[in-house]
Order: C-alpha cells, then sequence, then structure tokens
C-alpha cells in the first residue's frame, strides 16, 4: 500500500502575501499622511483690499512653503461671518482653512443671535499670526498731557467728551467702551462707516477721542494735529515704541487688538494642525513677511494652536462682558 504524502504549501508564500499587504498598507498610510497633496483653499471673509484681506495674503504666501498652490478665496459679508460660516461646512482635511479674526470670533459671537457657528466648537484653533495695535488719541486742544489727566478730565465732565469710533460693536467701540468702564467714566460714541473722517473730526476739534491704528494716527500726531496717549496693547509695539500702554499709565489689566489667526474646520487632525502651525511660525521669521506685515499695519505675534483657542476664549468673554455692560443685547 503506498502513502501519499500531502503536498507541502511553500512557506515562502504566505512570506510574501505578508510582505505585500504590509507595503500596500504602508503605502495607503503614506498616501493618507501626506500633506497637502492638493491646492489649499484659503477663505477671507472681508472684501479684496480689506485689512484682513492683505495680512491674509501674507498667510497664504507662507502657507505657499508646503509646496501646494494656495487660492485666496475673498467671501465678504456680515463682518466676517459669511466666511467663517463656509469654513465651518468644509471637509476637516487641512485643504479648506481661514483667516481668523477678533470680529467674527469674538466680538459678533456676543451680539448675533442667529449666528449659523459656534466659534468655539465649530473650528480648530491652528495658529495666531499677526495683530493690529490702536493707539488713544486726543485733539491736541485738552489740557492733558496723558492717560492719568485724560481720566481726570473726563470724569470731571460725564457725558461732554465724545470719541469717534468705525461703528456700533465694531472693535474700536468696544476697546473704548470697555476703557471707559474700566476708568469710571462716561463719553458719548459717535460711530463712523469711513474711520478716517471721524479721526479728521478729532484732528479739527469736533470730537475729542479715538482709539485709531497708529499708521493712522501719526502722521497727524507728528504734525501737531492729534496728541496720542497710550496703546492699547498689554506690550508696547515695535511700530511706535516710545508709546506707553494704557497698563503703564495706570489702567491695569485694560488691553485690546485686532488679532490674526488661521483656523481649519472642527475635527481637523492634530497632525495637519502641526503641520501648518510648524510651517506658519518658521515663514514668520522671515524679514520678508515681517517688513509686509508692517507696511499693513500690523506686526508678527507666533505661537501654538493651544495659544490662540486660549485667546479667542478669554476674548469671547470679555466682549461679552463689554457688551451686557453697555446694554447691546444679541439680535
Amino acid at each position: 500500500m503506498h502513502h501519499v504524502t500531502p503536498l507541502r504549501r511553500p512557506r515562502l508564500l504566505p512570506l510574501l502575501f505578508g510582505l505585500c499587504t504590509s507595503l500596500a498598507l504602508a503605502g495607503h498610510a503614506n498616501a493618507q499622511s501626506a500633506y497637502p497633496n492638493k491646492p489649499i483653499r484659503l477663505i477671507i471673509g472681508f472684501s479684496a483690499g480689506a485689512a484682513v484681506d492683505t495680512v491674509g495674503r501674507i498667510l497664504g504666501t507662507a502657507l505657499g512653503s508646503l509646496g501646494q498652490p494656495v487660492v485666496m478665496e475673498n467671501k465678504p459679508g456680515a463682518a466676517g461671518v459669511l466666511g467663517n460660516e463656509l469654513l465651518a461646512r468644509a471637509a476637516p482635511d487641512g485643504h479648506t482653512l481661514g483667516v481668523g479674526t477678533t470680529a467674527p470670533f469674538a466680538i459678533v459671537p456676543n451680539l448675533n443671535a442667529k449666528l449659523g457657528y459656534d466659534p468655539i466648537r465649530d473650528f480648530t484653533a491652528v495658529a495666531p499670526f499677526a495683530r493690529s495695535a490702536s493707539v488713544l488719541v486726543i485733539n491736541p486742544s485738552l489740557p492733558v498731557n496723558n492717560v492719568r489727566e485724560f481720566i481726570a478730565f473726563a470724569k470731571e465732565r460725564p457725558g461732554q467728551l465724545n470719541y469717534a469710533s468705525n461703528g456700533n460693536g465694531g472693535i474700536l467701540h468696544m476697546g473704548m467702551e470697555m476703557f471707559s468702564t474700566m476708568a469710571g467714566i462716561r463719553m458719548t460714541h459717535v460711530p463712523y462707516n469711513v474711520l478716517t473722517v471721524g479721526m479728521g473730526h478729532v484732528a479739527s476739534g469736533e470730537l475729542h477721542a479715538m482709539f485709531i491704528s497708529p499708521t493712522n494716527a501719526m502722521p497727524l500726531v507728528q504734525g501737531g494735529r492729534l496728541k496720542v496717549l497710550a496703546i492699547a496693547t498689554a506690550q508696547r509695539s515695535e511700530m511706535v515704541p516710545q508709546v506707553p500702554t494704557v497698563q503703564e499709565e495706570g489702567l491695569k489689566g485694560f488691553s485690546f487688538s485686532v488679532w490674526y489667526g488661521l483656523f481649519a474646520p472642527a475635527n481637523t487632525p492634530r497632525d495637519i494642525v502641526n503641520v501648518l502651525n510648524s510651517a506658519i511660525n518658521a515663514s514668520f521669521q522671515q524679514a520678508e513677511i515681517t517688513d509686509r506685515l508692517k507696511k499693513s499695519a500690523a506686526e508678527k505675534w507666533t505661537g501654538t494652536p493651544e495659544d490662540l483657542a486660549a485667546l479667542m476664549k478669554t476674548e469671547l468673554e470679555m466682549y461679552g462682558k463689554v457688551a451686557r455692560d453697555i446694554g447691546l443685547q444679541k439680535q
């Protein structure tokens, strides 16, 4: 009787199969992690030529260092709200991003009851990259030379001094109201659609004070038509290092600025966020980038995703308090 010996499968076949499977899976993983692998869409919720658009295009240059084209998409409307709503609905794959700034992320959510997004829940903070400061200027005819004297002068004349801003609920309105509340003074608000017109009225003496960017203010200050008292940021600005902060002048805890940050839709993977954050922090060390920012009345301000998320949360609460203090209701 003959015994038939079963054929043995060569051991090499399972090994080859396993190797091929591993290589295929590794290739798939690499394809998934290769970011960016197509053009990046950068949403700017303001019109071309606006300050946010200008700094957003500088950011676009920095993102171009990742090796893919960056397509700028202006979606103006409702102080940046329309752009944010579009970003919130985008796929969280890192290929649709948005330029965020103070108004649509920290102020408007406290004023708009029908907002189509939640600034904390619907976005992933990626990186802060710039800020724009404001200086407190007055008409030179006022007999004051610093913030302490201005506050004392205003306290003696409740409601008699007036100030210009960029409109109800705008950052310069909210900033001055926060200043007034913390200083214990009361001034009359005069909103302007064109802020430089308001600046001209402060210079002519029709109005008394305002916050405005150093770029706009300093030519009139140097010409003797305005007097600068302080800058609103927590630290002195490289743009006007000789100008003290409001805090230095005695109003502890006061500061505000227009900040700019990069945001992605909620649930964007952390490894993609890290790639973007590293690229921005590296690019914004370059002199070409910082020079372009200065020409746009802005300064470099970089940090971690957590820095940007914390700032947004803090300012949401800060401007919410300002709105409540002055009786602005959500509409």
